[in-house]
This record gives C-alpha cells, sequence and structure tokens, in this order.
C-alpha cells in the first residue's frame, strides 16, 4: 500500500491506495478470490480517469437535489471530490476491501461521503433516483457495458445526466452504439484533460448520457 498526496483543481486528497494491485494476486487467499469470484484487486489502485472525472466535478456547481451515486467507486477518490464539490453521494463498488479503503480515505481527507454501499451491477439494490451517476475506467470490459446501462436506467432521475469517464481504452469505443441501442439514452462523447500537481495533464473522454426527451439543459 502506498499513501499519495494529489492536488486536483486547486484541491489536495490524501488518499491509500495499492501500488501495484497485481502484486496482490501474489498473495494465496487473493489467488483464490481471483478464481472462485473472478476477483481482480485493479480497482484498489489510482487510474488516470479517476483524476479526470474528479476534475470536472470539482469545477462543476451542483444541481437539482444534489444527490449522486458513484458505480465503482474504489478506493474512493471520485466520491470524496464530488462530496467535497457539494454533492450527496453514495458511494457502491462490488468489493468490500475497495469500500473499506474508500472510508479510510475519506476520513484522511476530513470529507463525509453520504454513504457507502456494496453493489453488484448484475443485482443492482434499489435505490431512489440520482441527479448525477458517475464512473471512471468501468468500461475495460464490454460484457460489462450491458450491467452498467441497466443500473443508469435504473439509478438515473428522469432529468439527471450520468458521467462516465474512460482512458481511451479501445473497450469502450463501441459503448455509444451500446448506448443507443439500448434506447433510453443519448450518448455524448468529449475530451478532457485534468493537471494533476506537478504531472503530465491526463486526458480521457467522457461519455455523458441522458435520458431520451430529456430537454432541460445540464452541464
Amino acid at each position: 500500500m502506498a499513501f499519495r498526496k494529489v492536488e486536483i483543481a486547486g484541491h489536495v486528497f490524501d488518499v491509500a491506495a495499492l501500488k501495484d494491485a497485481a502484486g496482490l494476486l501474489d498473495d494465496p487467499v487473493y489467488a483464490k478470490r481471483f478464481v472462485d469470484e473472478d476477483f481482480a484487486p485493479y480497482g484498489l489502485e489510482l487510474w488516470p480517469a479517476s483524476f479526470v472525472l474528479a476534475d470536472l466535478l470539482l469545477r462543476t456547481e451542483p444541481w437539482g437535489e444534489r444527490r449522486a451515486l458513484e458505480l465503482g467507486c474504489g478506493v474512493g477518490l471520485v466520491s470524496i471530490a464530488a462530496s467535497r464539490a457539494g454533492w450527496n453521494v453514495l458511494a457502491t463498488d462490488h468489493y468490500d476491501l475497495a469500500l473499506e479503503f474508500a472510508r479510510y480515505n475519506a476520513g484522511r481527507c476530513g470529507v463525509e461521503v453520504g454513504a457507502f454501499d456494496h453493489m453488484d451491477w448484475r443485482t443492482p439494490p434499489d435505490y431512489r433516483p440520482f441527479d448525477l451517476v458517475f464512473a471512471s475506467d468501468v468500461l475495460y470490459q464490454r460484457e460489462d457495458h450491458a450491467p452498467i446501462l441497466g443500473c443508469v436506467e435504473r439509478y438515473l432521475s428522469q432529468t439527471g445526466t450520468c458521467w462516465i469517464v474512460d482512458p481511451n481504452r479501445p473497450s469502450a469505443d463501441r459503448f455509444p452504439d451500446a448506448v443507443i441501442a439500448d434506447g433510453h439514452f443519448s450518448c455524448e462523447a468529449s475530451s478532457h484533460e485534468a493537471q494533476v500537481g506537478e504531472s503530465k495533464p491526463m486526458t480521457a473522454r467522457m461519455f455523458k448520457l441522458r435520458r431520451v426527451g430529456d430537454r432541460k439543459s445540464q452541464t
């Protein structure tokens, strides 16, 4: 595990994450989980797309009732940034260890996240609708695209917006086609860049989803 201070949009976050998630698979306990549960610990690292999404959230004024949901929060950086920006966030992840990291990091950053909960995209729990649903780096497996869209359809309010940020992975190239084929959302793709401290700017693309027929202008 490594501790890292990152500066995004003028805010400093002190977070713990795995430096090399793949190395966790050398542990026989996690190696067995990888086989038995298709468990991969990569959500316990900090990925570039999460920095870009955190930057976007910190630069945007919350709207509506300010309720937001993160799908796949990992170590919690984006939910922590969204909470600091003024959103009332429910941070979710499939892995309890990721949720432990996220809770711990929220405490390290002195930020109160609304709630944390376990979620499997294929058997999603019941929540009332959210004004914003967001996720980063979740489109790396095409078989996950349909369950993710199912969660967005289930949880996004009628006038809400969904932001999914991806680090330009080829596996996400056809995601807009899947959105249009689903028939419930429009999909707008755009490129974004975030400066994290003094490092080289990080780039990613955002897929912005809105329910078909929604004419209300949202950020």
